[in-house]
């Protein structure tokens, strides 16, 4: 096992900010499928700030409602909140799930085995600190795509017709792992499925 350690920059493989979890060695995990239209307006300004530094394209800043309505974040995270201990890994599956038909599997896609932390332009940018009011992650992998943000039609399957009009939705399910290195063993932490944005995960949800 090979697994690496760096600081995270435009590339970032972290997105949210805020897990509450009872595992004595503060390692959590969670899915989302968050269309940008469902992020509350007064938060949605400083969450595309941060999805560009993360590696989202410009335009998701300042983007129409109707635009929104077909650009999703659909990801699966591992998390550690206490220390750089652990190698951290994730396999996120994509299924779209049209209303009253059988869901199909879009996409896969897995980490590596890492231990990614926040970069300080992240840390220190004063348009952010809304995500920084909770506790923070320190170390993290991610499975999800690498432009963050995804398009319908585009580079998933569409759950809107011709008429924009939602059809379905999509369902993102995680298999969460962790590498403890000081007693070798690769542990299963469990599994994760969410259809929406997973507020609560965001450290934002009360605002």
């Amino acid at each position: 096992m090979t697994p690496r350690r760096h600081t995270l920059g435009k590339k970032c493989l972290v997105l949210v900010l805020l897990l509450f979890t009872t595992n004595c060695f503060a390692l959590g995990y969670f899915s989302r499928a968050c269309k940008l239209r469902d992020i509350p307006d007064n938060i949605y300004p400083a969450a595309a700030i941060l999805f560009t530094l993360l590696g989202a394209p410009s335009e998701v800043v300042g983007m129409s409602y109707t635009d929104r309505d077909l650009r999703w974040v659909l990801e699966s995270i591992t998390t550690d909140y206490l220390s750089a201990r652990y190698w951290l890994w994730v396999s996120s599956a994509v299924y779209q799930a049209p209303y009253g038909s059988q869901t199909s599997l879009v996409a896969v896609r897995q980490s590596p085995w890492s231990s990614d932390a926040w970069n300080d332009q992240i840390l220190t940018d004063s348009r952010l600190q809304i995500f920084f009011a909770n506790r923070t992650i320190l170390f993290s992998a991610r499975g999800g795509a690498a432009k963050i943000v995804e398009q319908e039609w585009v580079e998933i399957p569409a759950v809107h017709n011709g008429l924009y009009q939602q059809t379905g939705y999509y369902n993102v399910r995680g298999a969460h792992y962790y590498y403890d290195p000081v007693n070798p063993r690769i542990v299963y932490l469990g599994t994760s499925s969410s259809t929406d944005c997973n507020l609560s995960q965001w450290g934002f949800e009360n605002r």
